[in-house]
C-alpha cells in the first residue's frame, strides 16, 4: 500500500516500510505531520522494519562536469565567435526557455548536438585513461 504523497510504501509481504530520506528527516522533528505519521505506522505495524528508499543510478549515464550555461556560452564564443550563428541560436534558446522547468536540459541537449564530435572524443579519451590506470 502506498500513500498519495509517496513518503512511504508499506510492503506487507516482507513486513517492511520503505520511507524517503525527506520523510525520515521530517519524522525526526517532534510534532511534525511526518512525526505523527511515523508514530502511527509504528503503533499499527509494530513488527515492521523501516528502510530508507534507495534510488537506482544509471551506470550508463554520461555526466558532463562543469557544463554550465555560462561555460557553454564561453565555449561557443571561443569556438565560433560572439556574433556567430551558433551564438545567436544559443541566446535565442536562453530567451525562449527562460521560464521553463527543463531549461538547462533542453539547452544542454542542443549544445551537445552542436559539439558532438568534441564530447565523443572526450569520452573516448576518458575511457582510454581509465583502462591504462
Amino acid at each position: 500500500m502506498k500513500n498519495n504523497n509517496r513518503e512511504y510504501n508499506i510492503i506487507h509481504e516482507e513486513e517492511k516500510i520503505i520511507i524517503t530520506k525527506k520523510f525520515s528527516k521530517e519524522a525526526g522533528q517532534l510534532g511534525t505531520p511526518a512525526y505523527k505519521t511515523m508514530m502511527q505506522l509504528r503503533t499499527e505495524l509494530p513488527g515492521y522494519k523501516f528502510e530508507t528508499k534507495t534510488i537506482k543510478k544509471n551506470k550508463n549515464k554520461k555526466s558532463y562536469a562543469n557544463l554550465t550555461l555560462k561555460n557553454m556560452k564561453e565555449h561557443i564564443e571561443e569556438m565560433d565567435g560572439k556574433d556567430s550563428v551558433v551564438m545567436k541560436e544559443f541566446e535565442n534558446l536562453m530567451t525562449r526557455y527562460k521560464f521553463h522547468a527543463g531549461r538547462y536540459a533542453k539547452i544542454k541537449s542542443w549544445y551537445l548536438k552542436q559539439y558532438a564530435d568534441e564530447y565523443e572524443d572526450a569520452d573516448e579519451n576518458d575511457d582510454a585513461e581509465t583502462e591504462n590506470e
